[in-house]
C-alpha cells in the first residue's frame, strides 16, 4: 500500500522521465495539480464557495497545456481524472481501478470538472460534465489503487498523440489488455525498489545538510 506522498513522488517521477525522453511532449500534459486540489475544493460546502475557490487559484501557467491530469484521493481511494483543453469542446475521462460497484463520487467529479473548465475559460456556467469511464484492469484488493493510478498515468503519458486523440474522439480509452496482473506485480516491485533508493538518497542528503552534533 502506497502512502499519499509516495504516490505523488512516483507521479512526479513519471513526468520527469517523459521530460528526459521528449522535452517538447511534456508540455502537452499538466499534472501540477496534486490530490489536495480536489480535497480542498470538496470541502467547500456551497456551489458559490466552490466557484470562489477556483477563482482564487493561481495556477494560470497551465493554460498552455493540451491535457490536464488530476490525481484524486477520496475516502482513501485513488483515481485519475483526465480533462482535455477546456477552450475547445472539453472531454473528461476517469481512470478508476475499482468500478465494480459503480463510481460513488461521479457527480462530485462532474461538478469539479465543471468548476475547472469555468475557471479556465473565465466563465460561470453550471453544466453537468459527462465523464467517460476508461476501461482499465481492476484491482482485486482494497489497497492497490495507488499502484494502478501510477500505472495508468505512465501508460497515458507514453501513448502516441495519435492514440490519445483517437481515444478522445471515440470517448473511450481501452487499457484492458495493455497490462496484466503479472505486470502490476513487477511494477509494484520496481516502484518499491525505487522508493527505497529514493528514501536512502534523501536520508543521505538530509544528513549532509543537517549533520548531527556528536556529543560525548
Amino acid at each position: 500500500c502506497l502512502t499519499d506522498i509516495n504516490i505523488l513522488i512516483l507521479t512526479t517521477q513519471a513526468l520527469q522521465k517523459l521530460h528526459l525522453r521528449d522535452p517538447n511532449r511534456v508540455n502537452l500534459f499538466d499534472i501540477s495539480w496534486d490530490h489536495l486540489t480536489y480535497t480542498l475544493w470538496s470541502q467547500c460546502r456551497t456551489e458559490v464557495s466552490k466557484t470562489e475557490w477556483w477563482q482564487s487559484s493561481t495556477n494560470k501557467e497551465c493554460q498552455h497545456s493540451r491535457y490536464f491530469l488530476f490525481p484524486i484521493c477520496e475516502e482513501g481511494h485513488w483515481q485519475l481524472l483526465f480533462i482535455t483543453n477546456p477552450t475547445t469542446n472539453p472531454r473528461t475521462f476517469l481512470f478508476d481501478s475499482s468500478t465494480k460497484g459503480g463510481v460513488s463520487n461521479l457527480e462530485n467529479l462532474s461538478s469539479f470538472a465543471n468548476g475547472f473548465i469555468n475557471w479556465f475559460n473565465n466563465s460561470n456556467k453550471l453544466n453537468f460534465i459527462e465523464i467517460s469511464l476508461a476501461d482499465t484492469p481492476q484491482q482485486t484488493n482494497a489497497f492497490d489503487c495507488g499502484f494502478f493510478l501510477i500505472q495508468n498515468l505512465s501508460i497515458l503519458l507514453n501513448l502516441t498523440m495519435f492514440h490519445v486523440n483517437l481515444a478522445i474522439d471515440n470517448h473511450y480509452f481501452d487499457f484492458r489488455n495493455v497490462y496484466t496482473k503479472e505486470d502490476m506485480e513487477e511494477n509494484r516491485r520496481k516502484a518499491l525498489r525505487w522508493l527505497i533508493g529514493y528514501a536512502r538518497k534523501y536520508r543521505e542528503t538530509y544528513s549532509e545538510l543537517f549533520p548531527r552534533n556528536n556529543e560525548n
